[in-house]
């Protein structure tokens, strides 16, 4: 993979020849057919809630935002109480950025063999606007008071100039403000939203790559590429980070199950109560004993397997 990445739609082109290989499509399936099912995993992926369970999480991959040419960043660098350079304004940039994909304020990609927001996510998508949300749903305010990147992460980054907590967060909201309409200006790079008056990320400039230069906080464990100034941000932590020990790393649970040829490319789960008909059960069971069927669920909470 080149270091810049694969757009969606290059990870998808790529994970379609290995789909074909493993035989996970169905002799019924039509190009647009299989070209959905491997977007639609894809998206699960990219909008994953399990952030420490995600091949991200465990350093495997890394998603990241790729930065217009013409996104003017002029407006935030050197200036108090940060003194951000040039490569800081940016790393900052594409921080906050990819926070909208975590935080669900993604445009899906468009065509016709495209899912739905449905079809990936349980959680509704959210969109930014810049000042109080008022009564609109699954709306947030970009660089409000009561937002983590305001209250926490922008003031661990300041250098030099003490200011009162107030001072501070004041600063750190014009700050947002500033990049807001950074973000703005640049080509395409926030598109509008599903609510009148807000703004989400253009998925086109959402790019994965190999899971490299991997940071790891020593509070909280947290697994991350995206490092300014050795701040963890994880909303209240207070760690620091430092270079992940990658061959600890390779220990993790989840990371060797994902590495591992024994893990099944589809896992299937399916009900194993006293509402399923006597033979249907008893299919199921056998299913379950041939690993065909890799999860069931009984009515006993202690029956998961």
């Amino acid at each position: 993979i080149d270091p810049e990445g694969l757009s969606l739609v290059d990870l998808r082109n790529r994970l379609l020849k290995h789909w074909e290989v493993a035989g996970l499509f169905s002799a019924a399936d039509t190009n647009a057919g299989k070209n959905r099912k491997v977007m639609m995993a894809i998206l699960r992926e990219v909008l994953t809630d399990e952030r420490r369970l995600s091949l991200s999480g465990v350093g495997l991959v890394r998603w990241s935002v790729a930065l217009p040419r013409n996104l003017n960043l002029r407006e935030i660098i050197d200036i108090s109480p940060w003194n951000l350079t040039r490569d800081e304004a940016e790393a900052l940039a594409t921080y906050l950025l990819d926070e909208l994909r975590v935080r669900r304020a993604l445009q899906m990609p468009g065509g016709p063999d495209m899912p739905s927001w449905t079809d990936v996510s349980l959680w509704p998508q959210r969109s930014y606007c810049l000042g109080p949300p008022g009564k609109r749903t699954n709306v947030s305010e970009w660089g409000g008071l009561q937002s983590s990147v305001v209250r926490h992460f922008l003031p661990r980054l300041r250098v030099g100039k003490n200011l009162s907590e107030d001072e501070m967060q004041e600063a750190s909201k014009a700050l947002m403000a500033k990049l807001w309409s950074a973000f703005c200006d640049a080509d395409s790079l926030l598109v509008s939203g599903p609510k009148d008056g807000t703004r989400i990320l253009n998925s086109e400039w959402l790019r994965v790559a190999r899971g490299e230069d991997l940071w790891e906080c020593d509070a909280c464990a947290t697994v991350t590429t995206h490092n300014l100034r050795g701040v963890c941000p994880r909303n209240r932590c207070p760690g620091t980070l430092s270079p992940a020990d990658v061959d600890r790393l390779k220990t993790n649970h989840y990371r060797t199950l994902y590495q591992s040829e024994k893990l099944p490319p589809l896992l299937m789960a399916k009900e194993h109560t006293a509402q399923i008909d006597s033979d249907e059960a008893r299919k199921r069971q056998d299913e379950f004993k041939n690993g065909e069927v890799h999860l069931e669920l009984f009515d006993d909470v202690r029956g998961w397997r």
